[in-house]
């Protein structure tokens, strides 16, 4: 859709997933594939070439201050229009639904993360998943919302699914609480090596949690196996493990997600704490030039749902938007590497 008025105008802020442990949550972001897509025109915002000339302006503005990209401020790069808009937007995807889909069909320059395909079917421990053709497993990232730009696509395959992990608690909550308790207990997740002095090389997280009244949810059944490789690393129990598998298979369950095939020119933004995402396998083209390529953000909010200290770097400030090590500079490749 253009502008609509729902987007204009900044809702109140709820509480994104309130609750607590044993009962069912209704917020907005407990929703389904049916309920989504009855209201696709509320989390599709279809650029205007207006809107994207407004965008390119800002873009040449922000270049012509001569700052490396990761120190370039709102200020520096104005957007009069739009900037409501998204801010709508963003309001929307920390706190009502947690997801939002802009088509802009058009391309911009590399500013973060790449996602691309550098190693081919590679799933050996250790290297991470988003850098291969490889299907990718439902997971979170590590921020409080994960943005994607497409740039290119793939021959075929790469098709982009996010799931509402309110949902899957309710649907577990309703269908297996057997399991809760289990799913409320931490899992070691390797660090794979990005490790500062004085941690160790994982960390650990439960699958649910409610801290401050917000719940959160964090799984990838892939990394949690191959975690299991490590030494001295804690043990998952049988029954765990099965929690952990019949949360992954939930996400699959067509009611519990969504897929989109993303275009040249889509941005996908996912609230991290309340959403799982995956990716299917790729069948990609042979010059790396013309591979399937996405550009990542992991974005922190200020104004973002409080975190429990059990959730990887929620207590450093800076260590809440990602992955960071001590001594670590800033970059902002212009090429995925």
């Amino acid at each position: 859709m253009a502008v609509g008025e729902s987007l204009v105008q900044p809702a109140a802020k709820p509480a994104q997933a309130s609750g607590e442990l044993g009962k069912p949550i209704t917020t907005a972001a407990a929703w389904t594939a049916t309920s989504a897509l009855a209201e696709k025109e509320q989390w599709i915002l279809e650029l205007s070439p207006q809107q994207v000339e407004e965008i390119l302006e800002a873009t040449t503005h922000a270049t012509s201050t001569g700052k490396p990209v990761q120190e370039v401020t709102r200020a520096d790069f104005p957007l009069p229009t739009l900037a409501p808009i998204l801010e709508s937007i963003r309001q929307s995807v920390l706190f009502g639904r947690g997801f939002q889909l802009i088509r802009a069909g058009w391309r911009m320059h590399p500013q973060v993360g790449h996602v691309k395909n550098l190693t081919g079917n590679n799933n050996t421990f250790g290297v991470r998943v988003y850098l291969t053709s490889a299907a990718q497993p439902w997971h979170v990232d590590a921020s409080d919302i994960v943005s994607l730009l497409c740039l290119k696509t793939a021959r075929s395959g790469g098709r982009s699914g996010w799931a509402s992990g309110v949902s899957i608690y309710n649907r577990v909550l309703a269908e297996r609480p057997d399991l809760l308790e289990e799913l409320t207990k931490p899992v070691p997740y390797t660090r794979y090596g990005e490790v500062n002095k004085g941690e160790k090389p994982y960390y650990e997280q439960p699958v649910f949690n409610f801290y401050q009244g917000h719940f959160q949810i964090s799984v990838n059944d892939l990394v949690a196996g191959q975690s299991q490789q490590l030494p001295g690393i804690p043990r998952i129990s049988d029954k765990q493990l099965e929690a952990i598998k019949y949360v992954a298979s939930l996400a699959a369950d067509p009611e519990l997600h969504l897929e989109w095939d993303l275009q040249p020119g889509d941005i996908q933004l996912l609230n991290n704490w309340t959403n799982l995402h995956n990716r299917t396998e790729i069948d990609d083209h042979e010059d790396i030039n013309d591979r399937r390529h996405l550009l990542r953000i992991w974005r922190v909010s200020d104004d973002g749902q409080p975190l429990d200290p059990a959730y990887h770097n929620a207590t450093n400030p800076i260590g809440r938007r990602g992955i960071v090590l001590e001594g670590q500079q800033d970059t902002v490749p212009l090429e995925a590497e």
